[in-house]
């Protein structure tokens, strides 16, 4: 599985303005990036747990969706809704 066509991905965390998410490319491995309305990032694995596509922001939701199975996360990486059943990964 990978991205589907309407996935963009960022060169960096500069794209990501506070209260939003997206995907950047680190060193080949695709990283979901959230910015908190302080400017504090987090960095969770963008691959999804259940069957490894590279899930996207909800901004109306404020979630990771994949757009495979349709699983759904948190900004943190926790799994709101399956089929996956794992967290995604925490990323330094």
């Amino acid at each position: 599985m990978g991205i589907t066509a309407s996935q963009t991905i960022l060169k960096n965390a500069d794209g990501v303005l506070p209260g939003k998410g997206g995907v950047i490319d680190r060193d080949g491995k695709k990283v979901a990036i959230y910015r908190d309305k302080d400017g504090k990032i987090k960095m969770i694995s963008a691959r999804c747990t259940h069957m490894g596509c590279i899930v996207h922001w909800n901004g109306a939701e404020n979630t990771w969706d994949c757009p495979c199975h349709g699983s759904r996360f948190d900004i943190n990486g926790k799994v709101i809704n399956g089929p996956a059943e794992r967290d995604l990964e925490k990323v330094e």
